[in-house]
């Protein structure tokens, strides 16, 4: 597997060499990348650009806060609520059936429990003092919507990981096979997951149970590209223009010049916005479904932007040469990666 765990820092550092410049880890946590472009030398966190201040991603990864934010504009949001414990049987007078409930604190969907009953949450929140938010569980199509400098830039459409019986693999085989066919390291440890396993209990199986050939099981129905799900990119102009609009609008009232925000489109056309993420992932707008680690079949021109558009900001005086896009041949990855996996 070629790309690993950080897979969205070694896509911003190969669409550099892509682009003629080099890039080097320079910290323990392999985040932030050094970057030198035609004897210009800059610094970014991963995603985390120079251009947007960093006060305003601090208050982006604040779930919190920015809930708060949105809901002030009236912005078309799954009405939401922050429970613990001693709040949590308000919700009993809610009128609905099936529930999600989200730590406060968390990213790409790890410790989220979705589709469950009002008992089951009930449960979950009694066994200790934390705060979580709740809200009721929308059924529709998943999006994540990539913005830069208040457009948008790239989009997918999302859906939930399916694994299909043959009657001889167990649940745990068929998962890691999966994780193969989408590229994704498992290291988010579906096995442990609270949801996944709300799902086997659900239908009486465990992970060493074998399906029925052909028999189809949705895994989890927190749709993320790190737990599994599948992806296809949708061009913006065959998004619905509410979304198009809102997520113009949410970029400007965060006021972050990259933001990824995830939206769901229920069966009526209704649009709901979901999170607005300050470090958004660029595996789904990179790499196709079925990625075999061939450097070839990678577009980078979503991550070339982003760079360009740092660059262009940083070094007014900065020239980018023409074909701007450069596929990378094997062997040049690999001393690429012997610079910075060191």
């Amino acid at each position: 597997m070629l790309l690993g765990n950080n897979n969205t820092d070694e896509i911003i550092m190969l669409s550099m060499a892509s682009l003629g410049g080099e890039s080097v880890y320079i910290s323990n946590n392999t985040r932030w990348i050094k970057h030198l472009y035609k004897g210009k030398e800059f610094l970014t966190y991963s995603t985390r650009l120079p251009f947007d201040d960093p006060r305003d991603i601090d208050k982006a990864d604040n779930k919190l806060f920015i809930r708060s934010i949105l809901s002030k504009y009236e912005l078309p949001m799954i009405p939401w609520y922050l429970v613990n414990r001693q709040n949590c049987d308000l919700l009993k007078n809610e009128n609905f059936d099936r529930w999600v409930i989200k730590p406060i604190a968390g990213m790409k969907g790890i410790s989220v429990i979705a589709d469950i009953s009002f008992d089951k949450l009930q449960k979950i929140i009694e066994q200790n003092d934390a705060y979580y938010f709740v809200e009721p569980f929308v059924l529709g199509r998943l999006y994540r919507v990539l913005l830069l400098n208040n457009r948008i830039l790239s989009s997918y459409e999302k859906k939930a990981p399916v694994i299909v019986g043959d009657g001889s693999c167990s649940v745990k085989e068929l998962l890691n096979q999966l994780f193969h066919k989408s590229n994704i390291e498992n290291s988010f440890k579906l096995f442990d997951d609270n949801d996944v396993k709300e799902r086997l209990s659900e239908q009486n199986i465990d992970f060493d149970s074998i399906l029925k050939n052909g028999e189809r099981f949705e895994i989890t129905k927190v749709v993320n590209i790190s737990r599994g799900a599948t992806w296809k990119g949708i061009e913006a102009s065959l998004l619905n223009s509410r979304i198009t609009s809102v997520c113009e609008q949410i970029s400007r009232i965060i006021n972050l010049k990259l933001v990824g925000v995830d939206v769901i489109e229920d069966e009526n056309g209704n649009i709901f916005i979901l999170e607005a993420n300050p470090s958004p992932g660029l595996y789904g707008h990179t790499a196709k479904l079925g990625f075999n680690g061939n450097l070839k079949s990678l577009d980078l021109t979503v991550s070339q932007e982003i760079l360009k558009e740092t660059m262009a900001f940083l070094f007014e005086d900065l020239v980018f040469d023409n074909p701007l896009f450069i596929h990378l041949m094997y062997d040049n990855y690999l001393n690429i990666r012997e610079v910075y996996i060191k």
